[in-house]
């Protein structure tokens, strides 16, 4: 493979694998952590609503609780549905796998220090390392849930 072949590959490709992972990872684990804080607040928000409208006779206390328990319906069928927590730690699996094969192929380690073409062996362990990980996609994402 020539320089700039290769150098084509590593910013098209395995750039934008990093970069595509790194971003969906810290997505999906936004949405987890917005989810199940929602899930807390609403729960407590919820209770607190019932007790005031006991207090307060005035207060529509039934009203905001049963608004409440539909958010944390909501909430807590979302983080089921769409797996932000697996989606999360799969892409952050994956980024980890792709920094270290940049690391040791950098710094010449591993397989790389007796390999004739480095670059050639880099390409084809960061393609293994995506089509592996494209397998588990397909299961992350389209496979249903047994528990």
């Amino acid at each position: 493979m020539d320089a700039n072949r290769f150098q084509y590959w590593e910013e098209k490709r395995f750039g934008g694998e990093v970069k595509g992972c790194y971003s969906w990872s810290r997505r999906n684990d936004w949405a987890y952590k917005i989810s199940q804080m929602l899930i807390i607040l609403f729960s407590s928000l919820t209770t607190a609503a019932l007790a005031l409208g006991k207090i307060f006779p005035s207060f529509p206390g039934q009203v905001y609780a049963i608004a409440g328990s539909f958010i944390v319906t909501f909430a807590a069928s979302s983080l089921k549905v769409f797996h932000f927590q697996e989606k999360a730690l799969f892409y952050a699996e994956k980024y980890d796998a792709l920094m270290q094969e940049q690391a040791q192929f950098m710094t010449a380690d591993g397989e790389y220090i007796e390999a004739g073409n480095k670059e050639e062996l880099f390409v084809q362990k960061v393609e293994k390392i995506i089509s592996e990980s494209n397998k588990r996609r397909e299961i992350i994402y389209y496979s249903p849930k047994t528990e």
